[in-house]
């Protein structure tokens, strides 16, 4: 069957990266293109911005000194009126309880202590495996705290790096599409996430996906990219590839079927 080229809505797979040209591409040269730049997500950590070091201090200084002022405000208005809403009380709660770690970390004795609590905070707010956290409390983009003051802080932070690893499952299949192995990769690349196999496994055992659905919403985003000339035998074949969608091969029927082209 001849290549076609489909639909106006750019393909969100996160494998799929736009050509800087924009130019129609054959599959052939669609697959050597994911071959040797590594376009897929697995492969890709997001960009941060690098925080100078001493950041960790002025950040803690800046939200004490705001802490003071709010809640010195709040208490004022709450004299004045008691009727303010609750979500305001709970948004200034928040933010002393920020405030109060960050003190805590500026007063902490030792800087292993000071990571601990930085550590905690972190884990409170966001996903990470063991090592992404080490990474982030030693590198340009975290605080930069030593190596020895970093491992006191997941020596001691007592994180369950299984739920871990099934919140950040969880956020993947929120915003994209995954196969069962393509998300198991995405957890375990030592370039993503980073979780060991047995955690990135526990995650995608117990996610909440439909992976019939999971390759059809693939199978939807190749098919409607205008940059490449697909087919659909192109098509099953990157549905799955063990370098790109990772679906089975009933999967893969299931979603081209769904969409009429099989």
């Amino acid at each position: 069957m001849s290549g076609h080229n489909h639909g106006s809505t750019p393909g969100q797979f996160p494998e799929q990266q736009p050509q800087s040209d924009y130019s129609t591409q054959s599959y052939a040269e669609y697959q050597e293109s994911l071959q040797r730049n590594a376009v897929f997500s697995s492969d890709r950590k997001p960009e941060k911005k690098a925080r100078t070091k001493g950041s960790h201090r002025n950040k803690i200084i800046a939200i004490s000194a705001m802490v003071i002022v709010v809640a010195g405000a709040v208490g004022f208005s709450l004299a004045k009126d008691s009727g303010l809403e609750d979500n305001i009380n709970d948004g200034i709660t928040d933010i002393i309880d920020d405030g109060t770690n960050r003190i805590d970390a500026m007063n902490a004795s030792t800087d292993g202590e000071a990571a601990l609590i930085y550590a905690q905070e972190e884990l409170a707010n966001n996903h990470f495996s063991e090592s992404e956290l080490k990474e982030h409390l030693t590198s340009p983009y975290g605080e930069v705290f030593a190596e020895d003051a970093a491992q006191y802080a997941l020596d001691n932070v007592d994180a369950d790096w299984n739920a871990e690893a099934l919140e950040a499952a969880e956020s993947y299949i929120r915003h994209s599409h995954y196969s069962y192995e393509g998300l198991h990769h995405q957890l375990s690349s030592s370039s993503a996430d980073n979780f060991s196999d047995e955690q990135a496994r526990y995650a995608v055992d117990h996610v909440v996906a439909d992976w019939d659905a999971e390759a059809v919403e693939a199978a939807e985003s190749y098919w409607s990219n205008t940059n490449i000339d697909i087919t659909p035998e192109d098509l099953h074949s990157l549905l799955i590839s063990d370098t790109v969608g990772r679906f089975t091969e009933s999967q893969a029927d299931h979603a081209l079927a769904e969409l009429g082209i099989s």
